[in-house]
């Protein structure tokens, strides 16, 4: 059996090569997740098991950005109680979440440009950035507190 579904639509990947708990919920999982992402065609989840749980890590091709989080415990209890369509949900939001913050991102980097061509000075540009992150930051972490099962997940974004 293929663990990584080489769906030829452009969608978000979940490569479950190194799961082996529950592999056939997993693949089922992993389908519908490729099925529900059409907006994410350069990320990709590689799932991996890890003692009591699973670690999931994202990257985006194009951007390099990069979600991580080890699901474990009683939080890893709590996913496999929901449904595949639930934990695809949460995977889901959790991309939501990163272009959430890429959109920050791209937004600031278009503003110091337009800045820089009138002043042609980018002293100011580190202090723009560094209350870009920060911004990012809290936001990404407003949104997941938002969720009832992501808020009680470290996920590093």
């Amino acid at each position: 059996m293929n663990d990584i579904n080489n769906n030829v639509n452009f969608t978000a990947r979940m490569d479950i090569r190194k799961v082996t708990m529950n592999k056939a919920r997993w693949a089922k999982i992993a389908e519908q997740f490729e099925q529900k992402t059409s907006k994410y065609p350069n990320d990709t989840f590689y799932m991996e098991d890890i003692a009591n749980g699973i670690n999931a890590y994202n990257i985006n091709s194009k951007t390099g950005n990069e979600i991580s989080a080890n699901i474990f415990g009683v939080e890893f209890d709590r996913l496999m109680n929901m449904t595949d369509s639930q934990i695809v949900s949460k995977f889901k939001k959790m991309l939501n979440i990163s272009a959430h913050k890429q959109r920050i991102y791209d937004a600031t980097n278009d503003y110091t440009k337009k800045l820089f061509k009138i002043t042609k000075e980018a002293a100011s540009d580190m202090k723009i950035w560094d209350e870009a992150v920060s911004i990012a930051n809290k936001e990404a972490k407003a949104m997941q507190k938002k969720d009832s099962f992501l808020k009680d997940v470290d996920i590093l974004f």
